[in-house]
């Protein structure tokens, strides 16, 4: 306490102290001892190396993230930023396990697998697994959250799109003149594709692919480039359906019929007729 400036020590009773207080022995044990400077300083000399080897353990996941070639979610870009790492592990697990071979081919200390997984969502990553895209009124209605009125029409407008599509498909078979095409952006891919190797870390080019597919003639176009020469806008797709539609129009079949999945900035996959 403090007497006329000075710092003065007084005898108290110890339960009387602590009772006032309502706190614990150990309480003010643990300010008395963090009051002496020699005990501070040797708290801090023996904490010191915990923390530095902690935070190189976070840098040294960061550095291994890092040079993992990512991709973007396939429908999910205007919802999400989040990054993918290219699908060669099933798991993070498996992936964990990759990491920690890494590290002992470097003879680098490999860190927990709390540690690493905390670094992973701190960087909004997440390892890529493809699964069929769920419609997103299907998926409400499932969990209770989308009523039956809206869930019905929902149906009603996925069967009648379904009817006009096969109805197209049949005239295109029968009628020469007709032609039905499905279109679609496949997802992302990174190449070259490489196994978990040392060469698994060389720059790679994401690979977008655009296709078209004749359902009377089963043809297939694929509109493929990377994006070094191109990325995703509105132009991008204006100029290959400019040069497929004149491709189409030279083989004389004066109608044409072309359902959409209509991909672009939303996360439920519409079908639409030109």
């Amino acid at each position: 306490m403090k007497e006329n400036g000075d710092d003065v020590k007084k005898r108290v009773c110890r339960n009387m102290f602590i009772n006032t207080l309502s706190i614990g022995e150990k309480t003010v044990r643990s300010w008395t001892l963090s009051d002496q400077p020699s005990t501070s300083l040797e708290n801090e000399d023996h904490q010191a190396p915990v923390r530095r080897q902690k935070s190189n353990m976070v840098k040294n996941v960061e550095e291994f993230l890092n040079s993992l070639p990512k991709v973007e979610s396939h429908y999910c870009r205007a919802s999400s930023n989040k990054l993918y790492v290219e699908p060669l592990w099933s798991s993070l697990r498996e992936m964990y396990r990759f990491y920690k071979d890494e590290c002992q081919i470097q003879n680098k200390l490999a860190s927990s697998w709390k540690t690493f997984y905390n670094t992973l969502k701190f960087m909004n990553l997440d390892l890529y697994i493809p699964k069929k895209d769920q419609c997103n009124t299907c998926t409400l209605y499932k969990t209770g959250i989308c009523d039956e009125e809206t869930f019905q029409k929902h149906e009603q407008k996925k069967l009648s799109a379904r009817e006009e599509k096969s109805k197209d498909k049949e005239r295109c078979i029968n009628c020469p003149n007709t032609a039905t095409y499905t279109v679609d952006l496949q997802a992302v891919l990174l190449a070259p594709r490489l196994n978990a190797s040392a060469n698994y870390y060389k720059t790679k080019l994401k690979v977008h692919n655009e296709t078209f597919f004749d359902l009377s003639t089963k043809d297939a176009v694929c509109y493929v480039w990377h994006e070094a020469v191109a990325g995703i806008e509105s132009d991008v797709f204006a100029s290959i359906y400019t040069d497929f539609l004149k491709k189409a129009i030279e083989k004389k079949r004066l109608e044409k019929n072309y359902y959409l999945e209509c991909w672009v900035w939303i996360s439920e996959p519409k079908y639409q007729t030109i």
